[in-house]
């Protein structure tokens, strides 16, 4: 069965982009490496970049682990 791509309404996307934004933040704070995080969250070094891109493909469980191990609220 194909997957359907939906565009995210405009508040998705800027909330997703915000949420982005606050992780880079933090993770640049703590001076870890995308690399580093990726590995603390369990993920590709890649998916880091699109969720602090404010990518809305990226798994809304991904961004809040890596957000909940940065204390990001």
């Amino acid at each position: 069965m194909a997957r359907i791509r939906v565009s995210p309404r405009r508040g998705a996307a800027d909330a997703a982009a915000v949420l982005g934004q606050q992780i880079k933040a933090a993770r640049f704070a703590r001076t870890w490496t995308a690399a580093e995080l990726a590995t603390r969250i369990g993920v590709d070094r890649r998916t880091v970049a699109a969720i602090e891109a404010g990518d809305t493909a990226v798994s809304i469980g991904n961004a809040f682990n890596a957000a909940a191990i940065l204390g990001v609220p």
